[in-house]
């Protein structure tokens, strides 16, 4: 965790790796996004062969809570009902969807592609991250244009409120035509309702995310 009031966050964007303010992988511009997002892989050390079989929108998000709860005490193999994830982002699965259509358009070597439709809905990207760290909360995406500040406040507050919610993993993943985007955080219910208003949260997520956008 780090020293400061904001949350811990991770981002990816731009080829670059961004965790804590700290860059830790700059990326490379020739890079294709299978590329960048194995090389990103390779990076964290960890051993998950699953990870290959992934669509790109979900090797985008599993890489962000990779870098954001890998070794923390959220990494580890017991169940985590208490811990929910809450991400938006504004393609949906629509990348993995033009994929898997490519498998059924030619009529002559017509094979729709099982491997690549079980990742034609947007929230398998959250289901990928809740079976690497053991979560069984609450999980959700909303598809907008931009991640909604409100939208997302109010959601956690409210699952904090219901008392089954400990910690809420929260956040943008994207990808579509080639381009990985991600922004990853967490809010422990402890920290947030009392020292976390919606003004600290709307400046926090103005100066992690949107800064590590431009």
């Amino acid at each position: 965790m780090n020293n400061n009031h904001y949350p811990d966050y991770c981002s990816i964007g731009g080829g670059i790796v961004i965790v804590n303010g700290k860059t830790i992988f700059p990326g490379e511009n020739h890079d294709s996004s299978e590329q960048l997002l194995n090389r990103i892989y390779k990076t964290t050390g960890l051993s998950y062969p699953k990870f290959f079989k992934m669509d790109n929108l979900s090797k985008t998000g599993f890489l962000a809570a990779e870098f954001l709860l890998g070794g923390t005490p959220l990494d580890t193999p017991e169940p985590k009902p208490g811990t929910a994830v809450i991400i938006m982002n504004r393609n949906a699965s629509l990348d993995t969807d033009i994929s898997f259509q490519a498998t059924i358009d030619n009529h002559e070597s017509y094979f729709p592609s099982p491997s690549i439709f079980v990742y034609t809905l947007p929230n398998i990207m959250v289901g990928e991250i809740c079976i690497r760290f053991k979560i069984s909360g609450e999980g959700a995406v909303f598809i907008a244009n931009d991640l909604e500040n409100k939208l997302i406040y109010d959601y956690i507050v409210r699952l904090f409120n219901e008392g089954k919610t400990d910690n809420c993993i929260f956040g943008w993943v994207d990808y579509y035509k080639g381009i990985p985007e991600a922004f990853l955080s967490i809010v422990q219910k402890k920290n947030f309702i009392n020292t976390f208003d919606y003004y600290s949260f709307d400046q926090f997520i103005k100066r992690a995310f949107i800064c590590s956008k431009e």
